[in-house]
């Protein structure tokens, strides 16, 4: 994979966690240092490529450990093919598999409403 598609990979999962805090994009350049809207509109949009220092702010005005930044799985795909992945991926798993995803989107709901 390019740089250049990492980068968009980058800016798609950085708007992606930005909405899930219902920030907007001036408030999280502030948050990380003043840095203005464009700044954070070139990341997102994959022109950007923030050195360390920005991304350990990026990572903790998000919450997140800085790990998530790069959490690039699914995030091209739509609602239908994500909800066929989680099927299939379903068929194919034994009860205990399936208690676990259960609780670990538990979890996550209940982490996204405490943010909320």
């Amino acid at each position: 994979m390019s740089v250049d598609s990492q980068a968009k990979l980058f800016g798609q999962r950085l708007r992606q966690l930005r909405l899930t805090k219902k920030l907007k994009q001036h408030q999280l350049g502030r948050m990380i240092g003043g840095k203005g809207d464009q700044y954070i509109s070139d990341l997102e949009r994959g022109r950007g490529r923030p050195p360390f220092e920005v991304l350990c702010a990026l990572a903790e005005a998000l919450d997140v450990p800085m790990f998530e930044l790069f959490c690039f799985q699914g995030i091209e795909d739509d609602s239908k093919s994500l909800k066929k992945k989680i099927e299939s991926w379903m068929q194919g798993s034994d009860t205990e598999e399936v208690r676990k995803l259960y609780r670990l989107m538990l979890v996550a709901f209940e982490k996204r409403s405490r943010h909320a």
